[in-house]
């Protein structure tokens, strides 16, 4: 259930029910197959620009999950996210001449100084998602992700970094510092561990614009009793 929070002038906005299913059979792959056959069963056309992009997504990842968006006034969304080693700058700047968006190859393979670049997330865990209008099937959005690196920085860098690098987009932060200033407090205060708190990093490109989205995620400690008891497990 996606809730937005409201501004103080505004009335809570109505939540959106997402659903995604995994298309991964055991990681045997056979994913492709289960993303056109989720397509099908929404009536979401399966054109020649989207075939184009799945076949270049074949190549170079596996695809893990398709996603539905439910909204409040029978508004539907879709979207196919892949799984791949890198950004592979290459394959964004097919995709992008694919499905006709205007941004430039920079705008989704961005350098955020001392914490993501290219090159180090060749090495993480990435993805690339394609967004579909429901009923004509085009690709109105494309979405790169990256896992945030193992960080060496204390906890405190990596938020300032996170920030400049924000502002130096044009973007307000204050949504960002209003997250963290509210996980901040579960994560222990001098553990390194907590240096892990930003989990994953997207941008997408839209015929409206591109947009950034930083996930973080809280530190959730066991119930004492539980912590107590072997045979229960929390994830």
């Amino acid at each position: 259930m996606d809730q937005a929070a409201s501004l103080l002038d505004q009335t809570h906005p109505p939540p959106a029910l997402k659903l995604y299913l995994n298309t991964l059979h055991r990681e045997l792959g056979g994913g492709r197959p289960r993303v056109l056959a989720a397509l099908h069963a929404a009536h979401i056309p399966v054109t020649l620009q989207l075939q184009q992009a799945l076949t270049l997504l074949d190549a170079a990842g596996f695809p893990q999950e398709v996603g539905f968006a439910l909204g409040p006034r029978g508004e539907v969304a879709c979207k196919v996210y892949y799984e791949l080693r890198g950004w592979k700058p290459a394959l964004v700047q097919q995709l992008l001449q694919i499905s006709g968006l205007p941004d430039e190859l920079e705008d989704l393979t961005p350098d955020l100084p001392g914490l993501i670049r290219a090159g180090l997330a060749a090495k993480s865990r990435a993805g690339i998602g394609l967004r579909l209008h429901p009923g004509t099937g085009q690709i109105t959005d494309l979405m790169t992700a990256c896992a945030f690196p193992t960080p060496l920085v204390p906890l405190h860098t990596t938020i300032q970094r996170t920030e400049r690098w924000l502002a130096s987009q044009g973007d307000d932060a204050a949504p960002y510092r209003a997250l963290v200033q509210a996980i901040g407090p579960t994560w222990p205060g001098q553990d390194a561990a907590a240096r892990a708190m930003h989990s994953l990093f997207t941008r997408t490109a839209t015929q409206r614009g591109n947009r950034t989205t930083i996930y973080l995620r809280p530190m959730w400690a066991p119930e004492p009793e539980a912590a107590q008891n072997p045979h229960t497990r929390h994830s």
